[in-house]
């Protein structure tokens, strides 16, 4: 009930078309649900899902997953393993999309899983198809000018270098720092900023 009266006019118009009922979430407040009605039942699940739909929508915009956890009282497991679900389906529903030759509908979904995969807005899924280019990379590149893989393929390694160690916190610019070992990459070993 709280997120729902936060929520801009155009989210509660969704969330009103969706069946979301704010009198349905006083009375949930209070208590006062039967949910041996099955009508009851299917209103807490369309509730349960807008509510699900909203912390995605959080993690799509980039908001952290640990502000996320804490808005939503979730642990980051239980958002990341829904980030992975809706991904998946996403997948599922753009494949589907593709079969039956409904090729608008297909494009508009199948950005949904990589920005529902990587948490990420639509501008990084270019930069997100790099193994080593993440949520945070993407965005630190992208903020910096570097806009695509072909920018990225272009650009000096000095110059990424710099990008990186300018945006990377607690990190320094002494050259001792400048040669540890300390950017990971899944299914890599630990690498230099340089390498």
């Amino acid at each position: 009930l709280s997120l729902w009266e936060e929520l801009s006019e155009d989210m509660k118009r969704v969330g009103t078309i969706v069946g979301v009922e704010e009198r349905w979430m006083v009375r949930a407040m209070r208590g006062t649900l039967r949910l041996a009605d099955p009508q009851q039942r299917h209103c807490l699940g369309v509730h349960q899902r807008f509510y699900t739909a909203l912390a995605l929508h959080d993690l799509v915009h980039e908001v952290s997953l640990a502000d996320v956890a804490v808005k939503f009282g979730a642990t980051k497991g239980m958002l990341q393993g829904l980030q992975q679900a809706a991904s998946t389906f996403a997948g599922m529903v753009t494949v589907f999309c593709q079969r039956l030759g409904w090729n608008n509908l297909e494009l508009l979904v199948g950005q949904f899983q990589d920005r529902l995969e990587f948490g990420i807005q639509r501008e990084l899924t270019d930069l997100c198809r790099l193994a080593s280019v993440d949520g945070a990379r993407a965005r630190m590149l992208f903020d910096s000018g570097v806009e695509s893989v072909a920018l990225l393929a272009a650009a000096k390694a000095e110059d990424v270098e710099n990008i990186i160690l300018a945006n990377t916190a607690f990190a320094s610019n002494k050259e001792g720092l400048r040669s540890s070992k300390g950017v990971f990459i899944t299914g890599r070993p630990a690498m230099t900023v340089e390498q």
